[in-house]
């Protein structure tokens, strides 16, 4: 299975804000992957690597909590590195 066209990275502070942008990817039949697509009892950090390593491109919320958070550049260089960060 193919991985999805897009991986949203944020800090979940800002989930309101990016549920908005997801929507809105979706609706011009986009398949985006963002943390709320993880299932209760999966596990999470596999399918968010999946995902990652999967996704065409990688969208990076950039806010003043996303610039903390480990998480959020770990995923940003992750898309770097494979040439795919926007």
């Amino acid at each position: 299975m193919a991985g999805p066209d897009i991986f949203v990275s944020y800090k979940s502070e800002e989930r309101g804000r990016v549920q908005l942008l997801v929507a809105a990817l979706r609706a011009l039949r986009l398949v985006v992957f963002w943390d709320a697509d993880i299932d209760a009892g999966d596990n999470w950090r596999q399918v968010l690597e999946t995902n990652l390593a999967s996704a065409s491109v990688v969208i990076v919320v950039w806010s003043r909590e996303a610039v903390g958070s480990e998480f959020v550049h770990d995923e940003a260089d992750r898309g770097q590195g494979r040439q795919v960060l926007i």
